[in-house]
């Protein structure tokens, strides 16, 4: 196994609970960059410090990381998250890392950008489309329920996009994601048990060969809520 795919194994999960969660926060809106100061609007007062990963180019399908993309003339404390993540695949020998520029055969920037979540603090990414590719950065300073461990109910959408979007091994993905969230995980014959300090509850069962089977996700009966002592009336 490549140590790129052991990246993915280990990162995309709570990759993709950083994005669904950043999805809610953005809703409807637009985009604009500054990369000579490093910041994204989002509108709505929503400004935003960026780290740049890379870009796609979809005219001959290769991705450049931002700290190879010397014609850009990207100031080095915007490309400073690539370079470190360019040292880390040098030292680790995974060349996707490593490489400046490289046909992308078996990974995209989705890929590149969850894989190296993980490496960067659990960030959340955007790619921004444009004539000819998009570039991707990573979101700095975003709200507190971005970076949230996840709910049951998320767990699973985050678990089922995750075996349906990428080729991955089932068992080992989805472990890593439970256990990555803080969440008290458990291993038996059939497969995976998860528990929420508050009582919530998740079996992942997998086959034979590891793959996931089923996903039973339920959630605790919380009592109702009592109305404080000094509220009066109905």
């Amino acid at each position: 196994m490549s140590k790129f795919l052991e990246l993915m194994e280990s990162n995309a999960g709570g990759g993709l609970a950083r994005q669904l969660a950043m999805a809610e926060y953005l809703g409807s809106h637009e985009w604009e960059v500054n990369t000579q100061h490093g910041r994204v609007d989002f509108g709505r007062k929503r400004v935003h410090p960026i780290q740049i990963l890379g870009t796609e180019n979809t005219a001959d399908g290769t991705w450049m990381w931002a700290w190879a993309n010397t014609q850009s003339g990207l100031p080095e404390q915007v490309t400073a998250y690539s370079g470190h993540l360019r040292d880390h695949g040098a030292a680790e020998g995974i060349p996707e890392l490593a490489k400046g520029r490289f046909r992308m055969e078996h990974v995209d920037g989705h890929a590149i950008a969850l894989a190296c979540s993980g490496l960067v603090g659990r960030l959340p990414y955007y790619r921004g489309p444009y004539d000819g590719g998009a570039v991707y950065f990573y979101v700095l300073e975003a709200p507190a329920q971005v970076a949230a461990p996840v709910d049951v109910a998320r767990a699973s959408r985050v678990i089922q996009q995750l075996i349906s979007g990428f080729e991955l091994h089932h068992e080992r993905s989805v472990a890593a994601f439970l256990v990555g969230e803080g969440l008290y995980v458990e291993a038996n014959e059939a497969g995976l048990l998860a528990r929420w300090p508050h009582g919530d509850e998740m079996r992942v069962d997998f086959d034979a060969n590891g793959r996931v089977a089923r996903i039973d996700a339920q959630a605790s009966q919380r009592p109702p809520a009592k109305s404080p002592w000094w509220k009066f009336g109905g």
